[in-house]
């Protein structure tokens, strides 16, 4: 799972009750983790809980493992061909295997060993075109059938694990705009893929036909998303699909109308978001939505459609 946040410290959560469908807050607090001082960096781009327990904490020097009693770092060696193929790590998933998967800038894809704790690396062959599109790979998914789903600067793959075989969405190809970076992916429960990209909005691609349809945003139409420039995509258990955009607010986006509702941030409206600066969007086991932004977290109340603001 993906947690909110790029400050080095460990979310104390009280129990959050509903009444209804009103939110009932305790306050929050927050304490600095006593490893933090250890990690390989000090700007934590993702935490990640893998299905034995253990925390990842990625940043862009490198990666850290943490098993609740040691912390560990994982880094580049040019004396080890299996450490890290690159110390600019962006993200990490794990598969139905139970195999880690991680993205990197410039070393391609790298997958973890636990038993032998150790890493072995997929680099793209400008050769062979079977192969990962790019060494920078910004964002990972995996998709209900297991497949793995790779985002790049202007394009798109999706790795196969049953054919061990690689295919590719391009920019400037047929219905596919210029995407600039895919920063994440999720997917609905009718099976389709979409993915947020940094300069076109965001890209549906269909499980059967593998259409891609395209949603931007339109100024002359309030019922579009708030941003072609878009941080993170999740799906909540409704169906529906949750957006951060790098400027913008947030959206939601229903699936089925093909219509959103834009939340932004307002000088004179405290119940706002804090900021239209928005990095992350998850969904908590209660359902409950958090949005990771520039000026702190916030929580969306359903109820009211507005925001409790954690600065």
């Amino acid at each position: 799972m993906r947690l909110l946040g790029y400050a080095l410290i460990l979310l104390i959560l009280p129990a959050l009750r509903v009444l209804g469908s009103e939110l009932t807050i305790a306050d929050i607090n927050f304490s600095l983790a006593v490893f933090s001082k250890n990690l390989t960096q000090q700007s934590v781009a993702q935490i990640f809980q893998d299905s034995r327990g253990t925390l990842w904490f990625v940043t862009q020097e490198g990666l850290n493992r943490y098993n609740g009693h040691e912390l560990e770092n994982y880094r580049f060696s040019t004396t080890n061909s299996n450490s890290l193929t690159s110390d600019s790590v962006t993200g990490i998933v794990e598969d139905f295997n139970g195999d880690l998967w991680i993205s990197t800038l410039g070393g391609g894809l790298n997958k973890y060993n636990p038993i032998t704790n150790n890493f072995t690396a997929i680099f793209s062959d400008p050769e062979n075109p079977n192969s990962l599109y790019s060494n920078d790979v910004y964002s990972l998914f995996v998709a209900a059938s297991g497949d793995l789903w790779i985002g790049h600067l202007n394009g798109l793959s999706v790795y196969s694990h049953g054919s061990q075989s690689f295919t590719h969405y391009i920019s400037n190809s047929v219905d596919i705009p210029y995407l600039g970076e895919v920063s994440s992916f999720t997917q609905t429960p009718d099976g389709s893929i979409w993915a947020a990209t940094q300069s076109s909005g965001l890209l549906q691609i269909e499980p059967t036909s593998h259409r891609i349809s395209v949603h931007s945003y339109d100024p002359d139409n309030e019922s579009t998303i708030s941003s072609n420039s878009l941080a993170r995509v999740t799906t909540d258990r409704q169906g529906r699909v949750w957006l951060a955009s790098r400027e913008s607010g947030v959206s939601l986006f229903d699936p089925k109308t093909k219509k959103a509702i834009n939340f932004q941030h307002s000088p004179i409206d405290n119940e706002s978001l804090s900021s239209n600066r928005t990095y992350d969007v998850y969904e908590d086991l209660k359902g409950q939505i958090w949005i990771g932004t520039y000026e702190g977290l916030n929580l969306y109340n359903p109820r009211h459609n507005n925001f409790i603001r954690y600065t």
